[in-house]
């Protein structure tokens, strides 16, 4: 390869009138032929220096800058966080019918829907309302702290590239995210979740550690729609299977996630189970004015709440007084409630992930957080255990002008011959 671009070049720059150079006698100009030059110069150099990551979901052709200078990425879809870094796209698909507006549920062929891989167990599930309005809710596309892509229902990422270059979309329409007709509304972030081991060398499991069996769509009607994941994660004598349920409904502002984990190794293990975000309710990238909320009251403060007197919490984006915000924001809401047998034994809100300050802090940071917890609990070879949510956004009262949970639908008996 090297001997054949130098010999190239030699050819090419003798004589006075680049009399030697290849198409000459096609009307080749000088200017063109230097330009072939670099070009032949450079397209090694350009293999050598390009790592090509194939995600497996074909979204299209894109180059990204490198994690260093005069380094680059070849990829065919991009996660949020990298669109910064895109130097050239080409899309294989448009998305466009997230941007129909029907007159009504009539006009629709199908108001919920998903977008899923079932290959690489990422995707996005769109539920259009009787007015127009949208609820978005990405699972597996994004980028955790340490760089890794998770696979499979994990709340989480961005929307198709083509789609946001196109300006149709902002930050705003991330993870999970509302379209009231004007502008898209942030309702959760890309999930914190992690199942911490204890006894055996303590670690945490992150979504990205958990390995992929499958993902499919076992259901999907128009009106309910029911997606799978399946996971292991295996530590020397250590294994585990995490099945994993989202269950949606047409015109629900929730989808209703059922994760069972079962101890498929040959030794007991001792388990937590954590769920939470900082979602940054209303704007992308600020928790300004995001309290929390429970059934009665405004939690404007750091704590744990009683999980025996309530079942659901929340961020309201809303204004915090303790720490002077006022009252303009956009007042949108999410909210979680537990659900089935397995209740947390502890749900709080904070200023940071994963703890909170017993000194009853104003929430003033802009990580905001709401966390929950389960555990830890001993789990035997063959023992498994089942966590349900439901997850999604609040209403709001227009009279008071606070949020309130929709009624969830959670049919036990049904949805426990999925987890059987």
């Amino acid at each position: 390869m090297h001997e054949h671009y130098c010999s190239l070049i030699e050819y090419c720059i003798v004589g006075d009138e680049l009399s030697g150079c290849p198409g000459h006698n096609m009307l080749f100009t000088a200017k063109k032929c230097v330009i072939f030059i670099i070009a032949a110069c450079a397209l090694p150099l350009l293999f050598i220096a390009t790592r090509i990551e194939i995600r497996g979901d074909y979204e299209g052709i894109y180059l990204l800058k490198g994690d260093t200078p005069l380094t680059f990425t070849i990829t065919d879809d991009i996660f949020h966080g990298e669109q910064d870094r895109v130097l050239y796209s080409a899309h294989f698909r448009s998305h466009s019918s997230l941007f129909r507006i029907p007159q009504s549920h009539a006009t629709l062929e199908t108001p919920l829907t998903s977008d899923w891989h079932e290959k690489t167990g990422r995707g996005y599930v769109t539920s259009i309302f009787p007015n127009g309005t949208k609820l978005i809710t990405c699972f597996g596309r994004y980028l955790d702290e340490y760089g890794n892509a998770p696979s499979g229902l994990f709340v989480g990422g961005n929307l198709p590239f083509p789609v946001r270059k196109d300006g149709k979309v902002n930050p705003n329409a991330t993870g999970m995210a509302f379209f009231n007709g004007r502008r898209w509304n942030h309702v959760w972030c890309s999930v914190n979740e992690a199942f911490l081991i204890y006894d055996h060398a303590q670690a945490s499991i992150l979504p990205s550690q958990w390995e992929l069996l499958d993902s499919k769509v076992l259901k999907s009607d128009g009106y309910e729609l029911i997606i799978t994941s399946r996971h292991v994660f295996k530590r020397g004598r250590l294994s585990f299977l995490m099945e994993r349920f989202a269950f949606f409904r047409v015109n629900d502002a929730y989808f209703v996630l059922a994760n069972k984990i079962s101890n498929t190794g040959s030794v007991k293990a001792r388990l937590s189970y954590v769920y939470g975000d900082e979602p940054w309710v209303g704007n992308y990238g600020s928790s300004s004015g995001d309290v929390g909320w429970v059934k009665d009251r405004i939690v404007n403060q750091e704590g744990a709440i009683d999980t025996g007197k309530y079942t659901y919490a929340g961020l309201f984006d809303y204004g915090n007084s303790l720490s002077g915000e006022g009252h303009n924001f956009t007042r949108t809401a999410n909210f979680i409630e537990w659900l089935g047998n397995e209740k947390p034994d502890l749900v709080f809100f904070s200023n940071k992930p994963g703890n909170f300050d017993d000194r009853k802090q104003p929430l003033t940071s802009d990580t905001r957080f709401v966390g929950l917890e389960w555990g830890p609990k001993l789990l035997q070879p063959g023992q498994s255990n089942t966590y349900t949510m439901a997850i999604g956004m609040a209403g709001i009262n227009q009279i008071s002008g606070l949020p309130y949970k929709p009624d969830v639908y959670f049919p036990q008996e049904a949805y426990d011959t999925y987890l059987r």
